[in-house]
């Protein structure tokens, strides 16, 4: 079977500018070769240290970068065939930090009438809201009016407006206090089943993998060192780089 989503062999280099011209001096490999597949429905964690590449991934899936080699494959289709509006019709993205993602110039029901548009399904703002466990008012509403946990909820409902069949979620509860990260991971599983989303989480929490994941690819420096079921890879990692992000976590928990 075709899977939703392939990536085959993608690298990522950025330029390295100094001096007063800021002329080129290098460049900076985020990603090298990183190939992985995943199915309809399926649920990819994505696990690696600060600066190993994850957030430079999701940001190619998101399109908002585009790769320096390889490619992207939409069942079987180049990504770069795609409009930009056809892949946020397929892929969107959460972040990390909900207050940054928000236009804090517009309020809450703007935003997401601008993102319900691009699915013309004709479904209400209000109904976006009651989605994500949010009054209809809420929409009134400018963002700084909001929690931390309720700007994710917006967030989510934004995100999931033009219905996606693939979410990338970016440490979507790293930014979040510990009291209501459990309440937007449930929401996320809820919303996964509902709609039958496939998921790719990057996250550094083995427990949020554990909870939200059932394959996981580990980056060290922008290479997959190693991939497998979730299962497989708490119960018996197989790189050194897996076995020291592990290190800190409770047998328990695995």
């Amino acid at each position: 079977m075709t899977p939703l989503l392939e990536c085959q062999t993608l690298s990522k280099v950025f330029p390295v500018r100094g001096g007063l011209l800021q002329a080129r001096r290098g460049v900076v490999s985020a990603l090298t070769d990183v190939s992985f597949d995943l199915p309809v429905g399926g649920a990819l964690g994505v696990v690696g240290e600060s600066g190993s590449g994850k957030s430079t991934l999701a940001r190619i899936l998101a399109r908002f970068l585009a790769p320096t080699g390889g490619r992207v494959l939409w069942e079987g289709s180049p990504a770069e065939g795609f409009s930009r509006r056809e892949w946020a019709g397929r892929v969107q993205m959460v972040f990390q930090d909900p207050a940054a993602s928000l236009n804090p110039r517009l309020t809450v029901g703007t935003q997401l009438a601008e993102a319900l548009a691009v699915s013309g399904g004709g479904r209400t703002v209000a109904e976006a809201l009651a989605e994500v466990g949010l009054p209809a008012d809420a929409r009134v509403h400018y963002p700084h009016a909001f929690s931390g946990g309720q700007k994710q909820r917006i967030a989510i409902a934004r995100a999931l407006a033009p219905r996606p069949r693939l979410l990338v979620a970016d440490e979507p509860v790293s930014a979040l206090d510990l009291s209501v990260q459990a309440q937007i991971l449930n929401l996320l599983a809820d919303l996964r089943d509902k709609h039958k989303l496939a998921l790719i989480l990057i996250s550094h929490d083995w427990t949020v993998v554990r909870h939200m994941t059932d394959r996981v690819l580990v980056l060290e420096r922008g290479r997959a060192v190693e991939s497998g079921t979730t299962e497989e890879v708490l119960a018996r990692p197989q790189s050194e780089t897996t076995r020291a992000l592990l290190a800190g976590v409770p047998e328990a928990l695995r």
